[in-house]
């Protein structure tokens, strides 16, 4: 139960880190801890390339080119990243919701079910008796 509660207010932390810090602060030390194969993943994927603009590259990497059409991708990863984020919000939201009441309802039972088994150990009967 102890445990449950630890991470429930783990979670409850977490989450308040990233709604006081800026979102883009948050992306771009993710993007800087990516590595290449990473950030090559993202550019294809995505269609995008570097954090912020093209011009952050000395060499344009290959991942940064369209393979159908050979075009240079001109749209920033950030843009493209804070979009797919802002797509999916109310899907993320509802999720971490769910999780967070049904974590909550375990803690509740956990703390019934340790009670009623002590009470049972003790002799005497609890309004979860039947």
């Amino acid at each position: 139960m102890f445990i449950l509660a630890s991470i429930v207010l783990l979670e409850i932390a977490v989450s308040i880190y990233i709604l006081v810090m800026d979102e883009e602060e948050i992306l771009l030390k993710v993007w800087e801890k990516m590595d290449d194969v990473s950030r090559d993943l993202v550019h294809s994927q995505l269609k995008c390339c570097g954090f912020n603009s093209t011009s952050e590259y000395e060499e344009i990497p290959p991942s940064c080119t369209d393979t159908d059409t050979g075009q240079q991708y001109n749209i920033s990863c950030y843009t493209r990243l804070w979009d797919l984020i802002d797509d999916n919000l109310i899907a993320s939201i509802a999720s971490v919701a769910t999780v967070f009441l049904v974590q909550i309802v375990a803690i509740v039972l956990a703390y019934k079910f340790k009670n009623n088994r002590v009470a049972q150990i003790k002799g005497t009967r609890t309004a979860w008796d039947l």
